[in-house]
């Protein structure tokens, strides 16, 4: 099988609204270049894939 997990770390309206963030600058500046269109800066993007053998027995019922 294989796994492909993606996260990114944008701001969205309510994680800006959430008390820690709203106290710390670096997060309102990011917030605000994310959505100014004279930056339009993108998220940073986590991307992890997995592959992960499946082997065994498979057992039928009769």
């Amino acid at each position: 099988m294989h796994y492909r997990i993606q996260d990114h770390f944008g701001l969205d309206n309510d994680d800006i609204r959430h008390w820690l963030y709203s106290k710390v600058n670096i997060f309102n500046l990011r917030f605000v270049l994310q959505r100014w269109d004279k930056y339009a800066v993108k998220p940073f993007i986590t991307e992890i894939n997995v592959v992960v053998k499946i082997q065994g027995v498979r057992h039928e019922k009769n």
